[in-house]
Formats: C-alpha cells, structure tokens, sequence
C-alpha cells in the first residue's frame, strides 16, 4: 500500500474521527456486494417474511438474552456527565438531521464496552478510567466507586 497523501500526524483528533465519519459514510452497496450465497439466504427470510409475516422477538429482548452471559459492571452516570452528555446530544442534533441519534448508539457502545470489561480502559486520573466514544470527539470516565457513594435514583 502506498503512503497517504494526507500526514495524519498533523489531524487533530477531532479532525482524524470526523476523517473517519467521511470515509465510512463514502462506503456504498457497491463496495461490498453480496455473494450468491448471501442472496439464497435473504431470499429465503423474504420468502418467509412473506409467507409468515413479521414474527420473531423484538430487539430488547434479544438484546437481554446476549446481556445474560457476562455479568456487567453498574455504570451510573453523574449529574454533570448527564448534562455533559444531553448538550453534546444537542450540539450534534444541530449540526446535522439525525447526528444526535448516532451519537445516542455510539455511547450506548461505549457505555456496553465499560460493563463489560471497565479494566480495558486506561487509568488516566487518579483512579478514574477513559472509554473514547468511537467516531465522536468524547469521552466517556469510569471509575471505582464504593457502593455507599451511589445513590438510589
């Protein structure tokens, strides 16, 4: 592979994740055709969604089901990092339609990686960690907190 024209070196990090969203949304059908493999099997599940109609089970109740496998770490979020979290929600719902709504599923992401495994996220403070959320300058911090500092809300 030949060198990039462009020195990632001198991006920001704002601009190498906002580099990144402009890559991945140039990704169109084309770029990854389906096989023929791949067609029987999405014509059979049409076929049986014609035939059937839309049965199966909704997506929380599957999502449950993956969640019973590994326990999961209690993540609560502070009342600053909910503000935090709802401006940055607004800031990216004003710059462009539905971009709040992507920015929603990436800290879901972040947030599911931090139950899963908090000790895979760097130290960076004391004893608060940092989860990137992918694809969007922010950050998610984690920490130890003991069970009589939490609140019952």
């Amino acid at each position: 592979m030949a060198s990039p024209a462009l020195d990632l070196t001198a991006l920001t990090p704002s601009e190498k994740l906002e580099l990144i969203d402009e890559i991945w949304g140039s990704f169109g059908p084309e770029d990854f055709p389906l096989d023929d493999a791949q067609r029987a099997e999405l014509d059979r599940r049409l076929e049986t969604l014609d035939r059937n109609g839309p049965v199966g089970a909704s997506w929380e109740s599957v999502r449950a089901k993956m969640s019973r496998s590994a326990p999961l770490t209690r993540v609560v979020v502070s009342d600053h990092a909910e503000a935090d979290l709802l401006a940055a929600f607004e800031f990216h719902e004003d710059q462009r339609e539905a971009l709040g709504v992507r920015f929603r599923e990436h800290v879901d992401f972040a947030i599911a990686r931090i139950q899963l495994a908090p000790e895979r996220c760097p130290i960076v403070y004391r004893d608060l960690r940092r989860r990137l959320v992918e694809r969007f300058p922010t950050q998610s911090f984690t920490g130890s907190i003991p069970m009589s500092r939490l609140s019952s809300r």
